[in-house]
């Protein structure tokens, strides 16, 4: 039998004698196709993984390289369970004996295996020495890393919970502290288990060692539970200490042990509502909204639980919400003025019966926020009973590492690129500056990305350069690279990618953000139009389809989304649906609008619908040339990265029906 190891690196044997596989991008394949939850993929996603920076047919030719050296190893070794066609690559996990996956099944057995217990850190361990094989790569096995870590914790947490005589218990327990050092719960149980043995002296070297990582790592002492338990432990008899901490664990059902990501989605649900700040001067809106989303950018790091933009939340369809989520609860949020000074009140409450969980208030501002980042972080992890370390809780709720000021600056920035203002110029100024002095500051890398994506969308008249696209990707990469957990940068990095052609790795950062923030309405919907512009229509249909089951409302630009996917995969009755839906939230929409009904043979709507898109196109102008039919048609049709010449012909055939004047097509640039 095959046998595969990556805890430590690659190593590959077979019927217990080691096999030589030379190409470090064959074993990261390799590794990858059996941590994937599927044991197949797409050759274009694994061209966007492997060769992330390369030219999309350099990136295929070094894959079918790598594809003919796997299938010789493995035809010499007499392993034939791999499977390749012209579209996917398929790897036979059942034929291959996997480390990882041996782990997990150890664990799902209710045994806790050796290298958990001896080994510091081991989903640190995951491919070590395999950084730098490629940036798209790197991102990968980085949240790779930690998806296992989680699954690591999750399976070792439902262990620890039981008698603390048992050596069960002791093993997950000290696994659980060789993950995370910080993580007092497995420290609580492993001192009650030492006290119950009758080994005081070992229980409270636990205790001490624990002590000693929060005052070095972060200036902090133990929790006040955990520092009674000491004191309770010089004191009471050990035999009264013969259980450790009932945790509860979200998910459910039996996981799939090979799958590191097999744990039932979250069954909690956090729903942030929109905060009231009617009585707040409007000069802070920028502030409120922009620290809304950050907050709520933060949450969804906890893959404990899912995070909901209250705004989505239809009231009309909460069956629907609640089936999908069935213990949810909301955050409410009220702003004002008192005594001069501007304060927030945060509330956290059940919707079934309003019954409020925990509320308090504080004094609203940049300098604060953070402090109380933390402290909704903490109290929504006590509220649901879930555990969350202390290196996890200051990881993901502390100030950015840049100044305030900085941060005030990137906020600005946002609230006038997220509403399509005109001072676009003004928010690239403000982002540039703010590179300057912390060059490492992914948000606004993000944010610059963002702009040079949609610029030309943004601007009628305005066409694409490989100037602006070369920007935006290197900004978007820039963005991944220093913050990989954050869904927005794979965003900005899969639009940048299509719109530089790189559609298979375009594809990659999609299916990436999706599985970082698979909850968020905005993360879904482009997402799902991303991968449809890259070619993969069914996959944005399901993945729409699926997101429409929760009950969640489209915005207008959400359903601006929706339509254009349903345009693309010839569903015509429901892209219209879509736009009716959206309205005028986006100047192009008019066109692609006219050209659905012109598909639906409404031709006189169609003719109507389009003179709106050239009277709104024409009052927007920001070309050089004149606005004459024939170029704002070669606009429209070079603005959208589509790369199945077949859906382009479409949207060319429908604009003409409905009655625009379409140049030659050597005239158009960036089409298909």
């Amino acid at each position: 039998m095959l046998s595969i190891s990556v805890l430590g690196g690659f190593d590959l044997a077979i019927g217990g004698q080691r096999a030589e596989l030379r190409s470090r991008k064959a074993q990261a394949l390799l590794a990858y196709l059996l941590l994937n939850p599927m044991p197949s993929d797409t050759r274009e996603r694994l061209c966007g993984l492997l060769w992330s920076e390369f030219a999309e047919e350099k990136a295929r030719a070094s894959l079918r390289q790598v594809l003919h050296g796997l299938r010789e190893t493995f035809e010499s070794l007499g392993f034939a369970g791999l499977q390749l066609d012209r579209e996917a690559v398929r790897l036979d996990r059942d034929a291959i004996a996997f480390d990882v996956g041996a782990v997990l099944a150890d664990l799902s057995r209710g045994a806790v295996p050796e290298i958990l217990t001896a080994m510091e850190q081991p989903h640190e361990a995951l491919l070590a020495g395999f950084d730098g094989l490629d940036p798209g790569f790197d991102v990968w096995l980085t949240i790779h890393r930690r998806l296992i870590r989680e699954r690591f914790e999750h399976s070792l947490f439902a262990l620890a919970e039981g008698d603390v005589g048992q050596e069960t218990t002791i093993r997950a327990a000290t696994a659980l502290m060789n993950i995370d050092p910080t993580n007092e719960v497995a420290c609580r149980t492993l001192m009650r288990a030492r006290a119950a043995r009758g080994e005081l002296s070992a229980g409270l070297k636990v205790y001490r060692k624990l002590w000693d990582h929060l005052a070095d790592e972060y200036d902090m002492e133990p929790s006040p539970e955990t520092q009674a338990l000491a004191v309770e432990l010089k004191s009471a008899p050990p035999a009264v200490l013969t259980r450790s901490e009932a945790i509860v664990l979200p998910g459910g059902g039996e996981p799939d042990p090979r799958d590191p990501r097999g744990e039932a989605s979250a069954q909690y649900a956090i729903v942030v509502a929109p905060f009231d700040a009617r009585g707040v001067n409007t000069e802070f809106g920028y502030l409120i909204s922009g620290l809304r989303q950050e907050l709520i950018a933060k949450l969804v790091r906890f893959r404990e639980w899912a995070i909901i933009d209250g705004r989505h939340v239809q009231t009309d369809a909460m069956q629907s919400f609640a089936a999908r989520w069935p213990g949810h609860i909301w955050l409410d949020a009220l702003i004002f003025e008192a005594g001069g000074q501007i304060r927030i009140s945060i509330t956290v409450r059940r919707h079934d019966d309003a019954n409020v969980i925990w509320s308090d208030s504080f004094n609203f501002g940049l300098d604060n926020w953070f402090k109380i980042e933390r402290e909704l972080l903490s109290r929504m992890a006590a509220t649901l009973n879930i555990h969350v370390s202390t290196a996890r809780l200051i990881a993901s709720s502390g100030a950015p590492d840049v100044s305030l000021a900085v941060y005030d600056r990137w906020l600005r920035g946002q609230s006038i690129i997220m509403n399509w203002k005109p001072e676009r110029d003004q928010a690239r100024g403000i982002y540039r500056q703010i590179l300057a002095e912390a060059p490492y500051f992914s948000p606004a890398h993000s944010s610059l990305a963002q702009l040079e994506n949609m610029e030309h969308l943004a601007l009628p008249g305005t066409f694409r350069t490989s100037e602006r696209e070369a920007a935006g990707l290197d900004h978007a990469r820039h963005a991944v690279r220093y913050d990989p957990f954050d869904s927005r940068a794979h965003l900005a990095l899969g639009w940048a990618s299509a719109m530089n052609r790189q559609f298979d790795q375009a594809y990659a950062a999609f299916t990436m953000a999706l599985e970082l923030n698979e909850n968020d309405p905005w993360t879904i919907n482009s997402a799902a139009l991303g991968c449809a512009y890259c070619g993969d229509i069914d996959h944005a249909k399901a993945t729409l389809e699926k997101a429409l089951t929760w009950g969640l409302k489209p915005t207008a630009f959400h359903a601006a989304y929706q339509g254009a996917i349903r345009f693309m995969a010839g569903d015509y009755p429901a892209a219209l649906q879509a736009y009716e839906q959206a309205g005028d939230i986006i100047g192009d929409l008019a066109a692609w609008k006219a050209a659905t009904l012109a598909h639906l043979g409404r031709t006189e709507e169609a003719r109507q619908t389009m003179q709106h898109f050239k009277a709104h196109a024409r009052a927007r102008w920001s070309g050089t040339e004149e606005a004459t039919e024939e170029r704002l048609a070669a606009w429209l049709l070079h603005a959208f990265p589509i790369r199945a010449r077949n859906v382009w012909e479409r949207l060319r055939e429908g604009v003409v029906l409905a009655g625009l004047a379409v140049p030659r097509e050597d005239e158009i640039p960036r089409r298909p």
